[in-house]
């Protein structure tokens, strides 16, 4: 785990020059870490907007996949205890700050969550196993978030063409990804944003949830439907109703493993 203080540095000093090469230097230290994989193993990352139902179906996978002793599985969740652990003088948390002053932040926080996917897809790959299931992944920074705070003049040109620079260079080095879609109107995104209460997301409109829907579908619907499953997920889900998701959800793993 990259040490808060040295995160701290880099999200509160990207407005100088030293601040954007120390940033780009842990990006290239994080690639260089990443190892290849020395067996069969798929990555499989579970997508959709915030409040989606992404973090409750991670743990119902995890509860189901303890009962098959056959298959080796290994879980990314995503590092969000890690950005808030990171805070200001005031003890305002990285999120509470990108979500008030989403100029300011913006290039700093798409950094950040680029680089702490990296790391813990480095640590993952260490890892024996078969299946490797995160939540979201560098993928999505880039197709959604930083697309959108790009197109909405929030980031600046500069830094767009920084953090796609780098995005590109090491891209290549990545495994080949599968995707679990958990698909859910922002009206029932908001609802359960609300109702969970999580630091930092207090001040997050509907707006900005029906404009995070607009990009994940635009993005998720151009990849090929033998590397994409979708879930319907504006209903909440019983027991019973699990179960069956996570049996679908582990058959289209199983294929998927067996394709590459």
């Amino acid at each position: 785990m990259i040490e808060a203080t040295a995160f701290d540095y880099l999200f509160f000093h990207t407005s100088t020059t030293m601040g954007c090469i120390l940033f780009l230097n842990f990006v290239n230290l994080a690639i260089k870490c990443l190892i290849r994989r020395k067996r069969k193993t798929i990555f499989v990352t579970i997508e959709g907007n915030i409040g989606s139902g992404k973090s409750t179906l991670l743990v119902h996978l995890k509860e189901f996949f303890k009962k098959q002793n056959n298959i080796r599985i290994g879980y990314i969740d995503e590092p969000i205890d890690e950005w808030n652990e990171i805070k200001d003088s005031e003890g305002k948390t990285v999120l509470e700050k990108y979500y008030k002053e989403q100029e300011k932040y913006a290039f700093a926080f798409q950094m950040m969550a680029y680089i702490s996917r990296l790391v813990n897809i480095k640590k993952s790959l260490n890892s024996d196993c078969d299946i490797i299931i995160m939540e979201r992944s560098m993928i999505t920074d880039r197709e959604v978030f930083a697309k959108m705070l790009f197109d909405e003049n929030k980031m600046e040109d500069v830094e767009y063409t920084i953090y796609n620079k780098w995005f590109d260079a090491f891209i290549g080095e990545l495994p080949e990804l599968f995707y679990i879609y958990v698909k859910t109107t922002p009206d029932i995104c908001l609802k359960r944003v609300n109702a969970r209460n999580r630091q930092g997301e207090s001040s997050i409109p509907l707006e900005y949830l029906t404009k995070c829907n607009e990009y994940h579908d635009k993005w998720l619907d151009n990849i090929p439907n033998c590397k994409i499953l979708k879930i319907n997920a504006d209903d909440d889900f019983d027991q019973v109703r699990y179960n069956k998701v996570c049996e679908e959800a582990f058959g289209f793993m199983k294929n998927s493993r067996e394709r590459i």
